[in-house]
């Protein structure tokens, strides 16, 4: 067990410092409001909740695996590393975390999520941002953020 859980620990890491190179480093060439504002929204416990959702998900079925136990199984590299790294910039490049949340009806859905910390899965998934939209087995709804 000792091996597994030092594999669970690296899989843990890797999977973390992909979401801070991917999502919470500034881009440069961006606006310096818009990114502020946009990692702001990232570190509501709704968004990294669904965040790790979505990779923790993708891991498991990548392994074919079950979701409680797959960070035990195998380490995370090669491909599957190459698959959370496309998988964690289609997450941090959905509109949704730069967008005017007032703008339609699924947003202000997200909005509130966001806010009151309720309903989080239901408000991202009518937005578009799923494991499968991450993975590109989806693309995102022309009209996601509602009318």
């Amino acid at each position: 067990m000792k091996d597994a859980r030092e594999r669970e620990a690296r899989n843990v890491t890797k999977i973390l410092n992909l979401a801070f190179d991917k999502g919470f480093v500034p881009d440069p060439d961006r606006d310096a409001d818009l990114e502020s504002a946009r990692i702001r929204r990232l570190t509501y416990q709704g968004s990294l909740r669904i965040m790790c959702e979505i990779l923790h998900k993708i891991t498991a079925n990548h392994f074919y695996s079950k979701e409680d136990t797959v960070l035990l199984e195998k380490l995370i590299d090669g491909e599957l590393s190459s698959k959370l790294s496309e998988a964690a910039e289609r997450f941090f490049g959905h509109p949704v975390w730069i967008a005017d949340l007032s703008s339609g009806t699924k947003s202000q859905a997200v909005d509130d999520a966001l806010k009151k910390n309720q309903n989080i899965e239901d408000a991202f998934k009518g937005v578009g941002l799923t494991a499968a939209y991450c993975a590109d087995f989806e693309q995102l709804p022309t009209n996601w953020a509602g009318s």
